[in-house]
């Protein structure tokens, strides 16, 4: 259920990232970071590790396993 809820509290940082960008500038005329992207960083590690938890408990280690596009790789004449 968390990963579900924080999956669309991405997708909506991501949108609001993509209308104002990642930095902010403020009056004097220096640029930072925004809330929404600093918030964007923070959820998604968050995010990945809960994912990454998933597929460990589910038995499949995400990273180092091959997939089908692994097998695609091997039997392609690239």
């Amino acid at each position: 259920m968390k990963a579900a809820f924080l999956k669309v509290q991405l997708d909506e940082l991501e949108v609001s990232l993509k209308k104002h960008g990642a930095i902010q500038i403020s009056n004097k005329g220096n640029a930072r970071e925004s809330t929404n992207y600093k918030t964007y960083l923070k959820t998604l590690t968050v995010y990945q590790g809960i994912i990454k938890t998933l597929g460990v408990v589910m038995g499949r280690n995400t990273i180092d396993d091959d997939d089908e596009f692994d097998e695609f790789l091997r039997t392609a004449n690239l």
